[in-house]
């Protein structure tokens, strides 16, 4: 195991130790040319598309009846377990 581990080593500094690097390349000269004239870009932008919402629900009750209030408007986040409709329950009580 001890070799192993000495032949392993032995060849990961031998492959990291490589040859030195030639002198780099010099970089290209590159000349600016001034701004002759200034245009103005819009600040607005006109798009056209469909808005999809991220997610969806089907709400569904085990009772038939109207609506009696609505405890919730539209872009509340809600929570597990709140109540987000009330029916009316006078039907249910005759």
């Amino acid at each position: 195991m001890k070799k192993i581990l000495l032949i392993v080593m032995t060849l990961t500094l031998a492959a990291c130790s490589g040859l030195p690097s030639s002198s780099p390349t010099p970089l290209p000269t590159v000349s600016l040319d001034p701004v002759s004239q200034s245009e103005s870009t819009a600040d607005r932008l006109t798009a056209s598309g469909v808005v999809v919402p991220y997610r969806e629900a089907r709400l569904s009750f085990p009772a038939v009846g109207r609506v009696q209030s609505v405890d919730v408007k539209v872009g509340d986040k809600v929570t597990a377990g709140q109540t987000l409709v009330t029916l009316d329950t006078t039907l249910l009580e005759a």
